[in-house]
């Protein structure tokens, strides 16, 4: 069986690194099992994504088209 030989391929230049101010930031803190199964219960009648619908809760204003993904 012959080798076959990989050539490199030239790519543009990487884009630069987004600001630390536009990175999401972790949030975390620890319930009990009962207690979670009811916080993330009650945020599923919010919204499917956990970070919109406790933004929401909370209240917290969003930007226009912020999708959190």
């Amino acid at each position: 069986m012959a080798k076959t030989r990989r050539t490199s391929t030239i790519h543009d230049d990487p884009a630069p690194a987004p600001s630390q101010d536009t990175l999401p930031h972790p949030v975390t803190f620890f319930l009990r099992d009962g207690e979670r199964r009811e916080v993330l219960s009650r945020l599923q009648r919010i919204s499917c994504n956990r970070t919109q619908a406790l933004l929401k809760a909370l209240g917290v204003p969003q930007p226009e088209g912020d999708a959190h993904e």
